[in-house]
């Protein structure tokens, strides 16, 4: 279940992720046709592209990269044996990248070992343990799971985390974050409207006063009705504003309902879980 000389033209055209995987797919599913062990391929799959979108931006040839994935696949399928440790892969690579060098160049020798210490040789355990552990994959307990920020993550004095912990603070966290959009988008709105208040009574104040002098060529009536003309944008905008705050309060209380049904929801979700564990019978030892 390896990459074949076939499909290299395939991959090498410049392809969005999706479409690689979907290719990738197609080739190497191979005997993974059991739903539980599906998700395990995947990650899999996401290895090989790994392998070869690097390959493919540091111009490797076709057979330097085919040969290259044989390596590599093979590795990962060495992985997925219990006994195999990490001293068994650094021995195995050893052997075999002595084998692989008269294909490669110096350059793009070196290049393949840093991608394998930066992948299965810096995180043998976790690849051990994704595609070796026992335990039936749709029981898999979320509070083992943990989370840490990846080497670009801007996220300081981190403190690990239950996935589904750290799942329901980033879900908490929209919600906030939602209201804070909300609100910067009324007080743009608002901020324009003021804008066009302050315009017009500039404009008022500037007929009142300005316009025409001491010397108003009009009677105390016409200028009244003027004024009124050229106030009327002011009340219209005024209740703008009115119906703006309105509408903002109408968001925030929406997006605080949505909030609080989630927290509601979740601790419902933990009482379930804890009132099943409280029920459960303890098998007895024998």
């Amino acid at each position: 279940m390896s990459l074949k000389k076939e499909i290299f033209n395939k991959i090498s055209i410049p392809k969005n992720k999706n479409d690689f995987l979907s290719i990738i797919r197609q080739e190497l599913t191979g005997s993974y046709k059991l739903r539980s062990d599906l998700w395990r391929h995947e990650i899999y799959l996401e290895l090989i592209f790994d392998l070869v979108n690097f390959s493919l931006s540091k111009g490797f040839r076709e057979e330097q990269l085919l040969a290259c994935s044989d390596l590599f696949e093979n590795s990962i399928d060495l992985i997925r044996k219990p006994p195999f440790k990490l001293i068994n892969l650094v021995d195995y690579l050893t052997d075999n990248l002595k084998k692989l060098s008269p294909l490669l160049n110096d350059q793009n020798l070196k290049r393949f070992i840093d991608f394998l210490e930066e992948t299965i040789l810096t995180h043998f355990n976790l690849y051990k343990f994704v595609f070796c552990f026992e335990k039936d994959d749709n029981t898999i307990s979320e509070n083992k799971i943990f989370y840490s920020p990846n080497k670009d993550s801007y996220e300081t004095n981190f403190v690990a985390k239950p996935y589904n912990v750290w799942l329901y603070d980033q879900k908490i966290n929209l919600f906030d974050k939602k209201e804070e959009e909300i609100k910067l988008k009324f007080q743009y709105k608002r901020e324009q409207l003021l804008n066009a208040e302050e315009n017009a009574t500039q404009l008022i104040n500037f007929v009142k006063n300005d316009a025409f002098g001491e010397e108003k060529p009009l009677d105390d009536e016409t200028m009244k009705k003027m004024i009124d003309h050229f106030s009327n944008p002011t009340l219209k905008i005024t209740k703008q504003i009115l119906e703006i705050d309105l509408e903002e309060v109408c968001y925030k209380i929406e997006n605080l309902r949505k909030k609080q049904s989630f927290i509601n929801s979740e601790a419902e979700h933990q009482q379930k879980g804890k009132e099943a564990v409280s029920v459960t019978p303890k098998t007895k030892k024998k």
